[in-house]
C-alpha cells in the first residue's frame, strides 16, 4: 500500500540552522515545502523518490568540520519512527572564493552607437581568506570599452576585501561609434593576481544595440544667387530649367532607403510641374556614410508670375515614417518675356504662279507679362508674302500672359519656282529685344512626281478653226492608298492665240489604286480662223503646263504640253501654183485710176474759177462753199487709200493686157455754177 514519510535534515553548527537565513534545504516532490522538516508524498509499493539535501556554507566560514545528518520517519498514522538516517561529515577549509550578481535581466542595456551607460553588479568575497580581487571587462565585439567604478565613480582595476564580505560596483560601457544593431555580449571577470580562485568568477549579460537611425539632406549652392547674404535661386518664367544638386546621407548603423517628396508655394496653376525630382525613391544606402545625389528639377514653367516663392525637398525614412529631414529652397522668379511662334505643317502642294493664299500662324505670349511682338519674314527666293493683320504691318496687338494672336500671312509664288520653300516667321518681343522666336512652314511647290504623275503626252498640231482639237492625258496614282486630285492650267500667253480648257468631269476627281489609280483627262483646244490665218510664220510654237495637285498627301504633278499652230493660206482658182495675188493687184490698179481722175477734175475747177474770177470776187466765204456743195455733192468720193502696202505682196507681176488707147477717156461736160447774187 502507499507509505508516507518525512524526510529531516540537520548539521552541528547551529548558525547555518538560522530560519531567516537558512543554509539547508531539503527539494522533495513536495513544492510547497522546502525547509529541514518536509513531508514527502505518499510513495507506492515498489516505487521510489528523489530527495535533495542542499547545504550552503556561508560566505567566509571558517575553517572547521561539522556533521550533516538527514533521516527518514514513518508520516502515517501508524506512527512507527524513523526508518532510515544518512550521515556524513562537513570539512571546511581555507580558500579563495569569490561570486559575481547583478540585479540586472539577462539583456542588461540597450545602447545606441557611440553611447555609454553604468551596468551595476557586486562582488562577494565568498572565500574565507581575505584577498584583493582582479576585475576585467570584455566583449564579443571591437570596440566596445568598459570601466569599472566604485560607488563614489572612481575607476578602479583591483579590489581588496575582507573574507565574507561585498561590494557594489558599476561597469561603465561604452559603445562602438558606428556600431551595427543586434547583441553584444558583456563578460565581467574576478580573478586574483596569483593563485586560483573560486565561486562565480565569472558574469555574463548582453547588451541590445538597436537600429539607430539617422540622416542628413544637403543643398549644393553653386546656382544660388547671394543678396546681402540671402541666398536664393533665381529665374525666370522660360522654361529654362535649373538643376539643383541635392545629397542625401544615410548616418545611421544600417542599410536605409528613403522616399523624396516636393512641395512649392507656386500658384497652383504650376504646382506639379513647378518642381520635381526624377527619382521618388532613393537605393538602398550603405550605413554610416552611405550617400546618394539627385537634382532638384525647377523647370521655370511658362507664365509663372513674377514673386518669391518657397520649394520644400524632403526625404523619409522607408522603415520609419515618423523621421523625417526638409530643405527649403527658395526661389525667385522675375519679369520674363518670352514668345512662341508655331510651326505648322503645310499638307498640299502648291502650283508657281497661282493667285495668293494665306494661313495663320499662331504666336504665344509665354512671358508672365503683357506684351507686344514685332514680327517679320524671311522668304526664300521666289516667294512673296506679307502680314495682313498686323499694327503697322508689323506689330502685333498687346497680348496678355499666357494668351495667343493669330497673325495671317498672305503669299504666293513666282512663276518657275519648284522645291520645298521654307518661309520664317520671327517673333520679337517689345519688352525685351534680345527674346526672340521662330516658326514658319515649308511648301512643296512645283512638281514632285512622288505621289501623283501625268504620263508625257505627244505635240497638238492645231490647224483647224472649225473644230476643236481634243488632247487625252493620262494621270496615274503612286500613292498607297486612294487620293483626292484637283486638275488645273498654266495658261501663260496662251491665251491671246488660242483657248483651252479641261473638261468640267475631269476637273476633280478621286484616284484609287489598283485597276482605279489612272484616269485619262481630256483637254479641249479652241482657236479662231483670223489667228491661222495672220499667223506671222507658217507656225507658231508655244505651251501649256497641265497641273494635278494632290488634296490628300502634300504633292503636285505636271506635264508641259507644247502646242504648234498652222497658218491657212488662202489660194485663187486660176492658178493655184503661181502664187500671184490678184486681189492685191486689183486694189493697186483701182488706188491709180482714181488718183489720176481726181487731177482731172482739179484741173478743170481751176481754169473755171480763173475766168469768172472778176463776177464772183464779191462772194463770202460760205456763199461760195454752199455752192460747190450743191454743184459737186453729186461726185463720189475718193476710197481711201492705205497706209502701207497689203498684208502680201506678190513676187512678180501678173501677164499684161494690150495696152489701152493713150488718150483720156471722153468726160462727162461739166455743169455751170449757177450765177449767185450778192446779199444786199
Amino acid at each position: 500500500k502507499n507509505v508516507q514519510f518525512r524526510a529531516e535534515t540537520n548539521i552541528t553548527n547551529a548558525s547555518w540552522m538560522d530560519p531567516i537565513v537558512p543554509q539547508l534545504r531539503l527539494d522533495t516532490t513536495n513544492p510547497n515545502d522546502n525547509d529541514f522538516n518536509v513531508v514527502i508524498p505518499p510513495i507506492g509499493p515498489f516505487e521510489t523518490t528523489e530527495v535533495w539535501a542542499n547545504l550552503s556554507i556561508p560566505p567566509g566560514a571558517d575553517v572547521q568540520i561539522q556533521d550533516w545528518e538527514i533521516w527518514f520517519t514513518d508520516a502515517s498514522s501508524a506512527n512507527t519512527g524513523e526508518k532510515a538516517r544518512v550521515a556524513t561529515k562537513v570539512s571546511i577549509n581555507s580558500q579563495y572564493s569569490v561570486r559575481l550578481t547583478s540585479t540586472t535581466s539577462q539583456i542588461a542595456l540597450t545602447m545606441d552607437p557611440g553611447e555609454s551607460q553604468l551596468l551595476p553588479f557586486t562582488i562577494f568575497n565568498t572565500g574565507n581568506l581575505d584577498s584583493t580581487f582582479q576585475l576585467s571587462s570584455t566583449f564579443s565585439e571591437d570596440l566596445w570599452s568598459g570601466t569599472v567604478q566604485d560607488e563614489l565613480g572612481n575607476a578602479i582595476t583591483s579590489l581588496f576585501m575582507l573574507k565574507g564580505t561585498s561590494a557594489n560596483l558599476n561597469l561603465l560601457i561604452s559603445a562602438e561609434q558606428q556600431a551595427s544593431p543586434g547583441q553584444v555580449n558583456i563578460n565581467i571577470r574576478a580573478s586574483r593576481t596569483s593563485g586560483d580562485v573560486v565561486g562565480d568568477t565569472l558574469l555574463t549579460r548582453i547588451i541590445d544595440v538597436p537600429i539607430y537611425r539617422d540622416f542628413d539632406l544637403e543643398t549644393s549652392y553653386t546656382l544660388f544667387s547671394d543678396d546681402n547674404g540671402r541666398l536664393f535661386v533665381e529665374g525666370f518664367a522660360n522654361e529654362e530649367s535649373k538643376s539643383i544638386l541635392m545629397s542625401l546621407y544615410n548616418n545611421g548603423n544600417d542599410e536605409e532607403s528613403y522616399n523624396i517628396s516636393v512641395t512649392n508655394n507656386f500658384p497652383i496653376k504650376y504646382r506639379e510641374s513647378g518642381s520635381y525630382v526624377d527619382t521618388l525613391q532613393s537605393p538602398l544606402l550603405d550605413e554610416w556614410g552611405g550617400s546618394w545625389t539627385f537634382f532638384l528639377n525647377l523647370p521655370m514653367p511658362i507664365g509663372l508670375p513674377e514673386g518669391f516663392y518657397e520649394v520644400i525637398v524632403t526625404a523619409t525614412n522607408v522603415d520609419d515614417p515618423s523621421l523625417t529631414v526638409s530643405e527649403v529652397i527658395p526661389v525667385e522668379i522675375r519679369q520674363t518675356a518670352s514668345v512662341h511662334v508655331e510651326t505648322d505643317i503645310s499638307d498640299q502642294s502648291y502650283i508657281p504662279g497661282d493667285i495668293a493664299q494665306s494661313m495663320t500662324f499662331e504666336v504665344t505670349n509665354n512671358g508672365n507679362i503683357p506684351d507686344t511682338f514685332n514680327m517679320s519674314l524671311n522668304l526664300p527666293q521666289g516667294m512673296n508674302a506679307q502680314f495682313t493683320n498686323l499694327v503697322n504691318g508689323q506689330l502685333t496687338p498687346v497680348i496678355d500672359s499666357g494668351a495667343s494672336y493669330n497673325v495671317t500671312v498672305e503669299f504666293s509664288f513666282d512663276s518657275g519656282v519648284s522645291g520645298n520653300l521654307q518661309m520664317v516667321i520671327i517673333g520679337k518681343s517689345e519688352f525685351d529685344n534680345t527674346v526672340v522666336a521662330s516658326g514658319g512652314s515649308t511648301y512643296s511647290v512645283g512638281s514632285s512626281n512622288q505621289w501623283l504623275k501625268i504620263l508625257p503626252s505627244q505635240q497638238v498640231i492645231i490647224d483647224d478653226f472649225e473644230n476643236e482639237v481634243v488632247l487625252e492625258v493620262t494621270v496615274r496614282n503612286q500613292y498607297s492608298s486612294a487620293q483626292s486630285v484637283s486638275m488645273d492650267i498654266d495658261y501663260g500667253n496662251s491665251s491671246s492665240w488660242y483657248q483651252s480648257r479641261i473638261d468640267s468631269s475631269d476637273r476633280q476627281f478621286v484616284l484609287g489604286t489598283g485597276d482605279d489609280s489612272v484616269r485619262v483627262v481630256t483637254i479641249r483646244f479652241e482657236v479662231t480662223e483670223d489667228t491661222l490665218k495672220n499667223l506671222d510664220s507658217p507656225t507658231f510654237d508655244s505651251e501649256i503646263i497641265l497641273w494635278a495637285r494632290s488634296d490628300t498627301v502634300s504633292d503636285a504633278a505636271q506635264s508641259n504640253i507644247q502646242i504648234q499652230l498652222r497658218k491657212i493660206i488662202i489660194e485663187t482658182n486660176d492658178d493655184t501654183s503661181s502664187g500671184f495675188d490678184f486681189a492685191g493687184a486689183a486694189t493697186w490698179l483701182a488706188f491709180i485710176v482714181v488718183i489720176v481722175g481726181g487731177i482731172v477734175v482739179t484741173i478743170r475747177i481751176l481754169r473755171s474759177v480763173e475766168e469768172e474770177e472778176d463776177e464772183y470776187a464779191n462772194w463770202g466765204q460760205e456763199g461760195y462753199q454752199d455752192s460747190l456743195t450743191s454743184t459737186y455733192q453729186s461726185v463720189i468720193s475718193a476710197p481711201t487709200v492705205p497706209s502701207g502696202p497689203p498684208a502680201t505682196v506678190p513676187t512678180s507681176m501678173p501677164p499684161q493686157a494690150q495696152e489701152p488707147p493713150t488718150s483720156m477717156p471722153p468726160q462727162a461736160p461739166v455743169k455751170p455754177v449757177p450765177e449767185i447774187a450778192p446779199e444786199q
